[in-house]
């Protein structure tokens, strides 16, 4: 199959739906070839609402929850010959001529691996959607932004900034995986998302697997991707940072070879430090304050 399959996973997504798949079914979207969306349970009614307003769309209704990298690999699979695949969030909506823009960079770049593109929020802030790869010292000043920037260290802010003025394509580690193009041959190669991960950190292993196979990933500043942060992770409440810091642990130790004591050493050290800096720095979120209200 030529052209682009697009994949999307929705997990209680049925107020984003009508925007997302609108935003797919324009007619200035050559290249487009097919539309998957994975539903994990529980199922709001999305099944129902896109057989009934977006036929043409493949849906595939979970049995259990998949989780996201998961998810994505059960729907990159209906479409096994695709030439690329665009894996997007449901909260998302794409501009019009995206895919020919996506093929056209391709082209031009035969190392090119997996793009990603400039997202904005709704009220037009900028999301930081590509990165350097992390490491576990930046999990204390990813925990600890206020903190950061009293200390002039906000990393966050200032890459932000960059990618704001940011005007060519540029190569970065890696990108989000809420609206990421990538080869359909080299996704097959590299076996897809590790499903090990149910959700966070998929998009900064796929990225770190294909560099290690040489190919390159690239940040496109145009054209940009709507975005309404949250919609679905949103929903793990106080569990998020935890199954974020399990995520990345599980990065790191894949990344760096840990093993044996050194993992045993390091974890809890880890763990602990990155709680302690969610309590300083956000005492006012999730678990601390349904703790602190008892």
């Amino acid at each position: 199959m030529s052209g682009f399959a697009v994949v999307i996973v929705a997990y209680r997504s049925l107020p984003d739906l009508p925007r997302c798949l609108g935003s797919l079914s324009d007619p200035n979207q050559p290249g487009l070839e097919d539309i998957a969306v994975v539903i994990n349970p529980p199922d709001d009614g999305a099944y129902d609402y896109i057989r009934q307003h977006f036929p043409q769309v493949k849906v595939v209704l979970a049995e259990k929850n998949l989780g996201f990298a998961h998810g994505n690999n059960a729907g990159a699979a209906l479409f096994p010959e695709a030439e690329f695949y665009f894996f997007l969030n449901p909260d998302a909506a794409v501009p019009s001529l995206l895919f020919p823009t996506l093929r056209d960079f391709f082209a031009t770049h035969p190392n090119a691996a997996i793009v990603g593109l400039k997202t904005r929020s709704p009220d037009g802030t900028l999301q930081l959607s590509a990165r350097n790869f992390t490491t576990p010292l930046d999990l204390f000043r990813l925990r600890s932004l206020p903190l950061a920037r009293l200390l002039g260290h906000d990393a966050e802010g200032k890459a932000l900034a960059r990618l704001e003025k940011l005007t060519e394509p540029e190569r970065v580690d890696w990108v989000a995986g809420l609206a990421l193009a990538i080869r359909g041959d080299v996704f097959r190669r590299l076996g897809g998302f590790d499903q090990g991960y149910f959700v966070f950190v998929e998009d900064m292993d796929l990225c770190w697997r294909a560099r290690q196979r040489g190919w390159e990933c690239w940040f496109l500043p145009q054209p940009e991707v709507w975005h309404r942060w949250g919609g679905s992770v949103g929903r793990l409440g106080w569990r998020k940072a935890l199954v974020h810091l399990s995520a990345l642990w599980r990065f790191f130790r894949r990344r760096y070879d840990l093993g044996g004591w050194l993992e045993k050493a390091l974890f809890p050290y880890l763990w602990l430090s990155d709680l302690l800096a969610m309590r300083l720095t956000m005492p006012n979120v999730g678990w601390f304050t349904r703790r602190r209200n008892r």
